[in-house]
């Protein structure tokens, strides 16, 4: 999740336990992540000729955009959002096994 022990240093993680009002789930309500990508022209011209999702994702990453997942880890060290929940909507980018 490219999460630096400085980051996690006095963060606390948490895991939905369930009750009434969420209806044992663990979770209330929904918290949207966020994928931005700003098209300037360079980006229209590769994205009309065909480059690759993987080749837009680099270049957006490039310009300082980040994706789901940054989005949802800033969730996480806020304590609004847990891993579990990111990882399984979030895109992952470089996983290495």
């Amino acid at each position: 999740m490219k999460i630096t022990p400085q980051q996690v240093a006095n963060t606390v993680f948490y895991q939905g336990k369930g009750c009434k009002n969420c209806r044992n789930s663990g979770y209330l309500g929904r918290l949207p992540i966020f994928e931005f990508l700003v098209l300037d022209s360079d980006m229209r011209d590769k994205l009309t000729a065909g480059v690759s999702e993987a080749q837009i994702r680099a270049m957006a990453r490039q310009r300082g955009y980040g994706g789901l997942l940054e989005s949802g880890v800033i969730n996480i060290l806020k304590g609004f959002s847990t891993p579990e929940e990111v990882i399984g909507v979030a895109f992952m980018e470089d996983v290495q096994s």
